[in-house]
């Protein structure tokens, strides 16, 4: 678990602070939020109107919690995990998960980082970091959507093994990805058998869904554009596995294969 005291990143972040947020956060929390929404290449890699509530407030109080990067006294990048409880939104419902799982999701809602420390790799390792603490807290299954469109943050996250498991219209109207990485079990995957498909082609991805395929790695076409790669899962059961860094045999979806 993370707390309020600042503590230093791994060395490959070298002059980086990692502490937990607090109420006395929010207006730097909204300014970096601000900041990255200005800059966005494409508005619809992310949209407010696609929040459940105050994504703020509601993360730096009792319903989650968000882990903030700091250079300095400067909040350079931020990631929020939700604690969905009972009678709240709780995207396990969307997959759908069993009653009886419920309890156990947590939302890997949203993670920015400033401009000026894009590249250095922090979200992927926010990815990875928020997913230890929620199974420290007992969480099993772990979700959140994403904009096809926005194949930099799901790439990142089909890497951490949440993998593409439906498409979802949440709040506006927004088509998104609802990713999905449950703990105890492994996803394999083989290369020969995955399928290539252009992110702009969502009928078509809608059809591999559907028939049990999940979309689990970024990969290029013929032309160098990212494209979204399916194929079926081959499923076992970890009983061992107690974190994010269990399943390593995974760890090849962080490249890229081509079709």
């Amino acid at each position: 678990m993370i707390d309020d005291r600042p503590e230093p990143l791994p060395p490959h972040f070298p002059g980086l602070t990692v502490r937990r947020l607090g109420p006395a956060d929010a207006g730097a929390l909204r300014a970096l939020r601000r900041q990255v929404l200005a800059t966005l290449a494409d508005p619809d890699h992310y949209r407010v109107e696609g929040e459940t509530g105050d994504m703020v407030a509601d993360h730096l109080g009792d319903r989650g919690l968000v882990i903030g990067v700091f250079a300095e006294d400067v909040l350079v990048a931020y990631g929020a995990l939700g604690l969905p409880g009972p009678g709240e939104v709780n995207r396990g419902a969307d997959l759908p998960l069993p009653a009886s799982e419920l309890a156990r999701v947590a939302h890997v809602t949203s993670a920015m980082v400033a401009p000026a420390c894009r590249g250095l790799r922090l979200h992927p390792w926010l990815v990875r970091r928020r997913l230890e603490i929620g199974a420290g807290l007992g969480r099993r299954h772990f979700l959140t959507t994403v904009s096809p469109r926005n194949h930099p943050s799901w790439g990142n996250l089909v890497a951490c093994g949440l993998h593409v498991k439906r498409l979802v219209v949440t709040g506006g109207g927004l088509t998104r990805y609802l990713v999905h990485r449950e703990l105890g079990v492994t996803a394999r995957f083989e290369a020969a058998a995955a399928l290539p498909c252009a992110l702009w082609d969502l009928d078509r991805q809608r059809a591999f869904l559907a028939c049990g395929r999940w979309g689990w790695a970024r990969g290029r076409d013929p032309a160098g554009q990212p494209c979204l790669m399916f194929a079926p899962p081959i499923l076992t059961p970890d009983p061992e596995a107690s974190g994010p860094e269990a399943s390593g045999p995974e760890a090849p979806r962080s490249r890229e294969p081509r079709p």
